[in-house]
């Protein structure tokens, strides 16, 4: 019997310009991971490819955020951001 591979659905390697779309860095910024060695690249011709693989390994190496503390939750648990933005009451004046 026949075995079949699994086939990769979607594109196997992305241009520096994409990537920024895919969640990534921007343009100076990927550039500037490539040289570190932080991200790897492959040259095809004059484009600059990343290649699958490499954006979801870099992706899944960067450091969560921790939540902070102190900042107040919502019903679901979750940071309410809300709360930060919201307007102070006048104060009331003093008559004299």
């Amino acid at each position: 019997m026949e075995q079949v591979s699994s086939v990769r659905i979607g594109k196997r390697a992305y241009r520096i310009r994409e990537l920024k779309a895919l969640g990534g860095p921007g343009h100076d910024r990927a550039y500037k991971l490539i040289n570190q060695g932080v991200l790897r690249a492959v040259k095809d011709g004059r484009n600059t490819l990343i290649l699958a693989d490499d954006f979801e390994r870099f992706l899944a190496s960067r450091p969560a955020i921790a939540p902070k503390v102190g900042v107040p939750q919502s019903k679901d648990g979750q940071p309410d951001g809300r709360q930060r933005w919201r307007r102070r009451k006048p104060r009331e004046s003093k008559g004299v």
